[in-house]
């Protein structure tokens, strides 16, 4: 079974959602021109809500292109081998991207 849900929801007068050409997003609904607000625009507004963290008790995600650093930092203070720590940090940000890293970007990944 597919059950899809469409629902209007009033909102203070705020330009919530933009367009690629930063034009407020909109649609017709009713027979009447609407401002429209994208899903992905509400479920951020959930992810960075307080209410959201104190039931979850940690933030859900982080976005970082330094990756490899991250991964370092988190497994060297939890007490993994300085070899090991560093194979993990250096090859598995290779392999999410399929591409291979100057040295001068060596702590960055492209994603």
């Amino acid at each position: 079974m597919y059950i899809e849900v469409h629902m209007i929801q009033s909102f203070a007068p705020a330009n919530l959602n933009r367009d690629d050409t930063n034009n407020p997003k909109d649609c017709e609904f009713g027979g009447v021109r609407r401002a429209r607000i994208s899903s992905q625009c509400i479920k951020r507004a959930i992810r960075t809500s307080r209410t959201f963290k104190e039931v979850i008790g940690q933030g859900i995600a982080i976005r970082t292109r330094y990756l490899s650093r991250e991964l370092h930092r988190r497994l060297a203070d939890r007490g993994y081998p300085q070899e090991e720590v560093y194979l993990i940090a250096t090859t598995f940000p290779q392999a999410l991207t399929n591409k291979r890293p100057t040295p001068k970007q060596a702590e960055r990944t492209d994603m």
